[in-house]
């Protein structure tokens, strides 16, 4: 009787300490798994984010490049007034030119 009463005891004591160790497996476990999704989750935001990012660089790019000169659309050059003679015959005529439409966002330049 006294050694079925032992090995009970001693059972039951198993038990209790498996029970205590899963029980502090669990809020570690939760934690780690948790901190996993938070890490899992910051990672894809930041991918996604970039992606996002370069599709609108290469929309914005597609838009502009398909009908929009890269400086803008200017006029011919016009000359304005007589080329002076009196510089030993390198004469420089001064010359000039609008930008007559920005094409939607392209800058004149």
């Amino acid at each position: 009787d006294i050694s079925d009463q032992h090995s009970s005891r001693a059972s039951y004591a198993g038990v209790m300490d498996a029970k205590k160790e899963s029980s502090l497996r669990s809020p570690f476990l939760i934690f780690f798994l948790l901190f996993l999704l938070l890490v899992s989750l910051s990672v894809s935001s930041f991918f996604t984010r970039r992606a996002i990012t370069r599709l609108e660089e290469v929309a914005i790019s597609a838009k502009t490049s398909s009908w929009c000169p890269a400086n803008g659309v200017w006029s011919e050059w016009v000359t304005m007034g007589e080329c002076p003679t009196t510089c030993g015959g390198c004469s420089l005529a001064k010359r000039k030119r609008t930008c007559t439409s920005r094409c939607g966002d392209c800058p004149c330049m």
